[in-house]
């Protein structure tokens, strides 16, 4: 969880008497040679599309080095420690979060939804050998933790046995020490206390916690100190591409808010509105699928999550009964909460 620049560092991996290799976010790759003293980039650089991914798994064997992540559709190899790479497919969408290699030819990678893939010939072609789904049900894309209606996801995974996954847009560094969890953790912990299966946090993305009440323009201004004044094309890119990768049916998402209200749910809303036209639009970031062999993808329906008394077409009452699960909505949703919560709250 330490970061460099505005990347969190993800894997690391040592090998040999002083090699080792540290993979994160952003297509970010690090070799060393003297045990970890002092970190470089490789001696070639990545291919392009590596860009597009954030890292969570590195394999390394002798001079050979296999990197993957998030999606898990590209695995990136160097038989030469890292003086040239090889992009091989994976046939699958899904993020890869480990690899590893008995040898130069058999390997492995586990990753989101009990996928299991495996090689017999160093990576070049992969077979599934376990899947638990190929995509997800429904997508929820909420601007922080907190926002994340949990007794939906209690409903609809774990009671109704559909596979969720939620993608939190804003970071929050701030408060955390080395000894608890991060909230991005944390929060991947309580989508799982509920029945779901992945939640990621995004992070190119950073706000302070006093800036959420602000104006859009303000948020948009924190954003784009962090992305050359970018951050509305960035978030929109990275949006399209978790929806290509987690290919759902139904998308849950803020409600609009108009008079200002929320701010930053207001500006999450819009920006998940274009983001699933253009996934579903082949010319939209034609690079995620030339370059990181993403498909375009059609969402069926979009949700917005009314706040406080307003009725919504779709109801959920939190006092239901899940006999899956032996409780309530609620119930199983306050365990989730108390992962996420700094204070006790009323239910």
């Amino acid at each position: 969880t330490n970061n460099l620049g505005t990347r969190y560092l993800r894997r690391l991996v040592l090998a040999g008497e002083s090699g080792g290799w540290l993979v994160g976010d952003g297509g970010l790759a690090l070799t060393t040679k003297d045990g970890g003293f002092t970190w470089g980039t490789p001696a070639a650089p990545l291919p392009e599309a590596v860009r597009d991914f954030d890292f969570r798994a590195v394999a390394v064997l002798g001079n050979h080095c296999w990197i993957a992540g998030n999606p898990g559709s590209s695995i990136f190899h160097s038989h030469d420690g890292g003086q040239t790479w090889q992009t091989y497919r994976t046939e699958q969408s899904l993020p890869i979060r480990a690899l590893t290699f008995f040898d130069e030819n058999r390997g492995w990678a586990v990753g989101s939804l009990g996928t299991i893939l495996a090689t017999r010939d160093g990576g070049r072609t992969w077979r599934q050998q376990h899947s638990g789904g190929t995509r997800a049900a429904m997508l929820g894309i909420f601007s922080e933790p907190s926002r994340v209606p949990l007794e939906v996801f209690a409903q609809q995974s774990g009671k109704e046995s559909y596979l969720g996954a939620v993608e939190i847009i804003s970071r929050f560094d701030e408060g955390a020490t080395s000894r608890e969890a991060s909230l991005s953790e944390r929060t991947h912990e309580a989508l799982l206390s509920v029945g779901g299966s992945q939640a990621d946090t995004a992070w190119r993305f950073p706000l302070r916690p006093a800036e959420i009440v602000r104006s859009s323009q303000a948020i948009l201004n924190s954003w784009n100190e962090a992305n050359d004044g970018k951050s509305v094309e960035l978030l929109e890119e990275h949006l399209v591409r978790r929806i290509r990768t987690w290919r759902p049916d139904v998308i849950l998402t803020e409600d609009l808010s108009p008079r200002g209200e929320n701010p930053l749910a207001h500006l999450t809303n819009q920006i998940v509105l274009r983001a699933t036209e253009k996934a579903a639009d082949a010319t939209a970031y034609s690079d995620q699928l030339t370059l990181s062999g993403l498909a375009a993808w059609r969402v069926k329906k979009v949700f917005a999550v009314q706040d406080g008394d307003k009725q919504g077409t779709v109801n959920i009452t939190p006092s239901q009964w899940a006999p899956r699960t032996g409780r309530s909505l609620a119930e199983s949703a306050e365990q989730g909460h108390s992962m996420l919560a700094k204070d006790v709250l009323p239910a």
